[in-house]
């Protein structure tokens, strides 16, 4: 009887060594599922933060990058008025000079006939096509020469 409560015993013991093992075991699996686990959510936050990172850097560019296009534009846009409004004025002065110094012939201030006003208004559209001529080409001297861009 002494052996065989021995053995009982023994078997006893070993079966719960085994059963702690085994519970040692499925704990340490589990520990070791958790830590990766934990390792995974920790890498996908950290890559998910980089990607947020990046995406509102490459939105700060964009802005910027937009920004720096209107302002570009508002530089031609501002650039191409005040060159509208020069050319105007110049074209000004030049339609005033022209009529400073026109003198049209006598009998243009007060024309007899229709055909007669006709030959006044074609006197008037040449002269003033020749003054501007003149004036295009005394500009053009006065202008240096570009070579190249």
């Amino acid at each position: 009887m002494k052996l065989a409560l021995q053995i009982a015993l023994g078997i006893i013991l070993a079966t719960l060594v085994l059963w702690g093992i085994a519970l040692g075991l499925t704990a340490g699996v589990a520990w070791w599922t958790a830590e990766q686990l934990n390792r995974q959510i920790v890498e996908q936050r950290e890559q998910e933060s980089a990607k947020q990172a990046e995406r509102q850097r490459a939105e700060a560019l964009a802005k910027r990058a937009e920004a720096e296009r209107k302002h570009a534009a508002a530089v031609r846009e501002r650039q191409a008025r005040e060159a509208r409004l020069a050319h105007q004025r110049e074209q000004n002065q030049l339609l005033h000079a022209f009529r400073e110094q026109y003198k049209p012939p006598d009998d243009c201030l007060n024309p007899p006939t229709e055909s007669r006003w006709v030959e006044c208004v074609d006197h008037r559209r040449k002269a003033k096509t020749e003054f501007m001529q003149q004036q295009a080409m005394l500009k053009s001297m006065r202008e240096p020469i570009k070579i190249g861009n």
